[in-house]
């Protein structure tokens, strides 16, 4: 009786070296063998079975697929097996990303110069799709990947105007749609509102959501950056090229107005912000 369980537990041992020999043989073959000894790689098989098993992944790449193939064949049938392409974009339409794009062959590219450009130093720092593009193409930086914050940047602003016994107040317009005149007509909904980077880049263009006529001398402007990506050392605010005010990220966050009030009294700004 011991003989007999001593001959199945030696089979049973034997079975599963040759399958990670096996498993280990194939990944050889395609250049994508990562793995130090037999026992490592049956560990990291049934794990993926395992995984497979509770729904947690039903698809991968040939990593997975021959782990699956070697150590848990019933559940091949179901298991998608990609390019490692087609899993970044899986990846991204699974978050809801890969409209960011104008093609998947676009967001492609992206995510390869992205890797090219932490390989020649850049920080490994981005937004989510970046970061996936990250942990597929250049797995290596994923550990070091800093996700950063998105967020949209409200702001205010309001154009006083002096009385002048000829022209009147230099506002235009209706109470719900006001604008500069005279001097001020660069002020107005389709005027320039930026944010440029340290280097002067203009990375965010603002869009005015409203602007209301607060007293017959002032026209009051509401507007907000959209998708404004943490990381930039310094954000260079400014309005129809009157001047420059920089704000960090966590300026930004309050929005943009803010630190007018904490920061400076209302000589020292800038004419048009009150």
């Amino acid at each position: 009786m011991k003989l007999k369980t001593l001959v199945l537990l030696f089979v049973f041992i034997v079975s599963c070296s040759s399958d990670a020999a096996n498993y280990i043989e194939e990944l050889e073959t395609l250049g994508i063998n990562e793995f130090s000894s037999e026992e490592n790689a049956e560990r990291y098989g049934n794990r993926i079975c395992s995984k497979v098993e509770k729904g947690e992944i039903t698809y991968g790449g040939n990593k997975e697929g021959l782990a699956i193939q070697y150590f848990c064949e019933e559940y091949l049938e179901d298991f998608e097996i990609l390019t490692i392409e087609e899993i970044f974009i899986k990846r991204l339409t699974e978050n809801d990303l890969i409209n960011d794009y104008a093609a998947p062959r676009q967001a492609i590219t992206v995510a390869n110069k992205k890797c090219d450009s932490i390989d020649d130093g850049e920080d490994p720092k981005g937004n989510l799709a970046e970061k996936i593009g990250v942990e597929i193409f250049c797995p290596e930086y994923l550990d070091a990947f800093q996700i950063l914050q998105v967020i949209n940047v409200d702001g205010t602003f309001t154009l006083n105007s002096s009385y002048s016994q000829y022209s009147g107040y230099s506002i235009g317009g209706t109470d719900t749609n006001c604008y500069g005149t005279g001097g001020y007509g660069d002020i107005g909904p389709s005027m320039n509102i930026v944010l440029r980077n340290s280097q002067g880049i203009t990375m965010y263009a603002g869009i005015v959501t409203s602007n209301i006529r607060t007293k017959p001398s002032q026209c009051t402007f509401e507007f907000t950056f959209f998708g404004v990506v943490e990381g930039e050392d310094v954000y260079v605010f400014e309005v129809a090229n009157r001047g420059e005010i920089s704000y960090s990220f966590e300026d930004l966050v309050y929005g943009i107005g803010a630190k007018f009030l904490r920061n400076y009294s209302l000589d020292e700004l800038p004419q048009f912000f009150n």
